[in-house]
């Protein structure tokens, strides 16, 4: 926050001031607390940091060869969709079966 110039109030609070003016050319003044201020510094740390994530979920969309290259419709979604690329077919899960869908 490099814009902002760091003093103390008589109070020995952060007195920030920005470089803005209200219009008639006094400096607008910002008042918090250094707790709110050491807060706000560690949260931008953190978002300049490199973030680690990790996806989760399933996967909805299959493909292979032929229909016997689709997974075990019980260990997907319902709903989840198998392409069959050689017969140009999709195939819905229901559960329990793959259910042909559309014909490409």
């Amino acid at each position: 926050m490099g814009y902002l110039n760091r003093d103390k109030d008589s109070n020995g609070k952060d007195i920030h001031t920005s470089a803005r003016n209200d219009g008639n050319g006094n400096p607008i003044t910002d008042v918090f607390d250094k707790q709110a201020h050491d807060k706000l510094d560690a949260l931008l740390a953190k978002l300049n940091d490199k973030i680690d994530t990790q996806l989760t979920g399933s996967l909805m969309e299959h493909a292979g060869n032929s229909l016997s290259d689709a997974p075990d419709p019980s260990s997907v979604p319902v709903g989840a969709e198998f392409t069959d690329v050689d017969a140009e077919i999709i195939y819905k899960n229901t559960g329990t079966e793959w259910k042909q869908w559309v014909v490409l």
